[in-house]
């Protein structure tokens, strides 16, 4: 498990930093969500973005999110998912929890995201947000709550998305065949690591702004 954690924490760093130069070489003089004008006090921004999950996808939900800035610091995203007929093994890098080998999804279902954003004063491309998600497979309803720290770049209208997130997921088999997604190995001893899973994982968007607020 800290094998784990120290690659998820190397691997979040150089994707933050990556993005960073790329960013900060393609900069113009407005940035993707707002340029202030300190002499006329003038607030313009790009309030919605439409986005997609590239680590989700790799765990098998597809999702069509929107972000909406509601302000300089403050952004919600909400996003529907459609759940693919597949088991990624790529789920096994969830650092404090693991795939279970015998959970298989071999039909289609559906996901509901909500992301409220608070960005940072004085550096406006960081965030900490607080996530709620809803997973509904043919045999399992996973209900996950978390908390993590990002950052968003821009690129032209392009914006890159990475978060690293800490998660609370309770998981409810559907009938008698259901089968628990994830497990604590940690905890399984006790009877205690399948219903309720601890996890530290990723979150990678990327998303193309939309609208134009002058």
């Amino acid at each position: 498990m800290i094998h784990k954690l120290k690659t998820f924490g190397v691997f979040y760093l150089i994707l933050i930093s990556s993005f960073s130069v790329v960013s900060a070489k393609t900069a113009d003089s407005t940035s993707y969500f707002y340029t202030k004008y300190e002499s006329e006090k003038e607030l313009t921004y790009i309030p919605n973005v439409l986005k997609t999950d590239v680590y989700s996808i790799a765990e098998g939900d597809l999702p069509i999110i929107l972000e909406h800035r509601f302000s300089d610091r403050f952004t919600l995203e909400g996003g529907v998912g459609v759940l693919l007929p597949y088991t990624s093994k790529f789920l096994s890098l969830g650092a404090a929890a693991e795939l279970n080998s015998h959970f298989t999804n071999t039909q289609l279902g559906y996901s509901f995201l909500m992301e409220p954003k608070l960005f940072y004063k004085y550096k406006t491309e960081l965030y900490q947000c607080f996530i709620v998600r809803y997973r509904h497979y043919n045999q399992l309803l996973i209900s996950e709550y978390g908390y993590g720290n990002g950052a968003e770049f821009c690129v032209g209208k392009f914006i890159i998305d990475p978060t690293l997130l800490i998660t609370f997921s309770w998981q409810k088999p559907l009938g008698s065949d259901g089968e628990y997604k994830y497990y604590n190995s940690v905890l399984s001893e006790s009877g205690s690591g399948k219903q309720a899973v601890f996890r530290i994982t990723l979150s990678i968007k990327f998303g193309y702004a939309i609208k134009q607020n002058d």
